[in-house]
């Protein structure tokens, strides 16, 4: 439990405590969504700008990331 401030009630800890539980949980779940839809939108970009068959090279890449641990950067550099 967080130690309380000067003046702190135990009902404002208690909230606190609360909601720093709650994002706790959370936090790697909005991370999981805000790093597809990062991925998303880099796929629509490389789709439009460079066409399908970019769209076909960034599918390969990913399939090699599933065995690869690698990031979006990193394959990106390995791209010819």
């Amino acid at each position: 439990m967080l130690k309380f401030a000067v003046g702190d009630s135990p009902e404002h800890s208690f909230e606190r405590d609360h909601w720093l539980l709650l994002l706790k949980e959370e936090l790697p779940v909005l991370m999981r969504w805000y790093q597809q839809i990062s991925e998303s939108i880099i796929f629509l970009v490389v789709r439009e700008v460079l066409g399908k068959q970019a769209v076909l090279l960034l599918w390969r890449l990913s399939l090699l990331a599933m065995v690869i641990p690698l990031s979006w950067s990193q394959l990106i550099l390995l791209t010819p």
